[in-house]
């Protein structure tokens, strides 16, 4: 037996992803503009950024996914 989803945290963790996925955007587009000016481009911090960007992405979708699933009354959410 699967147990309840709780739609507030689900919303809460959907909050904390677009706070990473928004504060790794500004990292990654600083550090296209440093390798557009050929100044100071570390790939290292930038594919870290985009990594964990990424990561988020997804698992925002997945949380997106099954509090919508609640708002429709769907039962097998979990």
């Amino acid at each position: 037996m699967s147990r309840k989803l709780d739609p507030k945290l689900i919303k809460a963790r959907i909050k904390e992803n677009k706070i990473i996925m928004k504060a790794n955007k500004y990292v990654v587009s600083a550090q296209m503009a440093l390798a557009t000016k050929n100044k100071g481009f570390d790939p290292f911090i930038a594919r870290t950024a985009l990594s964990d960007f990424l990561r988020a992405a997804v698992s925002f979708g997945k949380d997106a996914d099954k509090l919508a699933q609640i708002v429709e009354g769907d039962d097998n959410a979990s």
